[in-house]
């Protein structure tokens, strides 16, 4: 799998944030990240580099969406959430 891992990462960071998705009986952002952190917990060592180098993009829109939850539902929700 770790030659599809780069690509299988950036697709479910895509399809976490999905827009059209919020209408559906599935939590499209819920499903993944597990699928996520699954690929994440069994990756191979030879990988690491590549997750290295996608930490910080996940982090910041981490931060991001954070940030938004503040702005959108108050400091005290947002901690709550």
């Amino acid at each position: 799998m770790s030659p599809y891992f780069s690509n299988l990462f950036q697709i479910l960071i895509a399809n976490a944030y999905r827009v059209d998705g919020d209408h559906t009986q599935v939590d499209l952002t819920l499903a993944s990240f597990s699928a996520l952190t699954a690929l994440s917990e069994n990756a191979g060592d030879e990988v690491n580099d590549q997750m290295y180098a996608m930490l910080l993009p996940v982090l910041q829109l981490l931060e991001k969406t954070i940030t938004s939850d503040v702005a959108q539902y108050g400091e005290k929700r947002a901690k709550d959430i």
